[in-house]
């Protein structure tokens, strides 16, 4: 794609988009590796800001911003950080989880309970179970094969160890440890998940343990709340493990130590989940609440049917605004949108989960607005604060703040009521 002298930015049309994101697809970073699906999604964004800020600019508002026409669907599967498990989720799992083998439901049941990682938990051995005489306590005791060349380099034991609250845990672990001993004792091996092959005594798999989980789940079209499949991974039960602790009131040492944290920041992730579940259980209530304060004209164009639709469409993020801001309430009888921008609009509604992006929109603005005064500065201009550019970009500005103050104040209100508190995410 050459570019000439006389090269507009509002010369493209999505022919050139097209190519523009096949470049970027693509395109290696410093290391030579390809850049990621969210950051791809990311400079599209920004194009679609620029484009229109170009067309408000220089008053074309009749050209169609082709970076809009661009659609990158499913982004958020391709980020590898593991996810919770929602609660919906575990309650349907739990229901259905006895048709399974049961060694699946067992190193189902320790990791969920131990947060163990799936390559300790098969390797437990017949000794696995220790009574703590000074918690008075029964406990796991395992090698963490992950951060065992650590722990050696800080002086620790080879040996984790955590406590079992579970008495059905607990007697279903000595279950396998007796079931399983005529086999070790024949075999001359310690390890208590085991199974009897072509080729001799083997370990189990993680991998087919997961895909039996995720067998089970298709079966029984076990769904998020947003209707998605849930697809498990073990180390979903890890997180959830560290979720429901930090939800109970435990602190960053106490789940640290639990999970065998190398560092705190790596148990801060996990808290910042907390965060993200008490927001999510937050952003429904919200959207009832901005939905409901819409003018009477926009509620009243839909009726009982199209209400439930509409709904459905939010869930599925066809309503999302092109800023990932919220959502467009607008009714199909009102015609096309003539608007720009989706900020300001009395049929954009908004929710707690996406604050990050408001206060992402409201740093970009301070350092446009930050920009402006600067050039006006350099030329001199002495009631450059009175210019109607300069007013209009300072009102969008003080919006993203009030929009900000807004959300945090419904949240804090909300979290108070339950003894939490919301702590601002960057």
């Amino acid at each position: 794609m050459s570019i000439g002298e006389d090269f507009s930015f509002l010369d493209i049309n999505i022919y050139k988009v097209e190519q523009i994101l096949l470049a970027l697809q693509q395109l290696k970073n410093a290391k030579g590796e390809n850049y990621k699906v969210k950051v791809i999604q990311s400079c599209i964004s920004e194009c679609r800001l620029i484009f229109d800020w170009l067309k408000e600019r220089y008053e074309k508002e009749h050209l169609v911003n082709p970076f809009r026409l661009i659609t990158m669907h499913n982004s958020e599967s391709f980020i590898t950080s593991a996810s919770y498990i929602p609660e919906e989720v575990v309650r349907k799992l739990e229901e259905k989880i006895e048709e399974l083998p049961n060694y699946v439901q067992l190193i189902w049941l320790i990791m969920m309970n131990t947060g163990i990682r799936i390559g300790d938990v098969i390797n437990l051995t017949k000794d696995c179970l220790i009574y703590d005489e000074h918690s008075k306590v029964t406990c796991l005791k395992f090698i963490p094969q992950k951060t065992l060349k650590f722990r050696r380099k800080k002086g620790l034991e080879d040996y984790h160890t955590i406590p079992i609250i579970s008495l059905n845990l607990l007697d279903s672990i000595r279950k396998q440890i007796e079931n399983t001993k005529k086999l070790r004792e024949y075999n001359g091996i310690n390890n208590i998940f085991i199974k009897e092959s072509d080729i001799g005594v083997r370990l189990y798999d993680g991998w087919k343990i997961s895909n039996i989980i995720n067998n089970l789940i298709k079966k029984y079209e076990i769904k998020d709340k947003n209707g998605e499949l849930w697809h498990y991974t073990h180390h979903q039960c890890r997180k959830t493990l560290a979720v429901n602790l930090f939800t109970e009131g435990a602190s960053l040492d106490q789940v640290g130590d639990i999970l065998d944290h190398l560092h705190t920041s790596t148990t801060s992730k996990h808290y910042h989940d907390v965060q993200l579940k008490k927001i999510a259980e937050l952003d429904k209530e919200y959207f009832e609440l901005m939905f409901n304060n819409l003018d009477h004209d926009i509620k009243e164009a839909y009726s009982d049917a199209e209400l439930v639709n509409l709904k459905r469409e939010i869930k599925l993020g066809s309503r999302e605004t092109p800023e990932g801001h919220g959502i467009c309430a607008k009714h199909v009888s009102f015609g096309p949108c003539k608007k720009s921008k989706c900020t300001g609009c009395k049929m954009l509604i908004t929710g707690p989960q996406k604050l990050p992006m408001w206060k992402k929109l409201k740093d970009e603005q301070q350092r446009y607005l930050e920009e402006i005064m600067r050039r006006f500065q350099e030329e001199g201009m002495e009631d450059w604060h009175e210019y109607r550019e300069y007013q209009a970009e300072l009102h969008l500005l003080e919006y993203y703040k009030e929009t900000i103050k807004q959300l945090e104040k419904f949240m804090n209100e909300r979290l108070e009521l339950n003894g939490a508190k919301y702590n601002s995410i960057k």
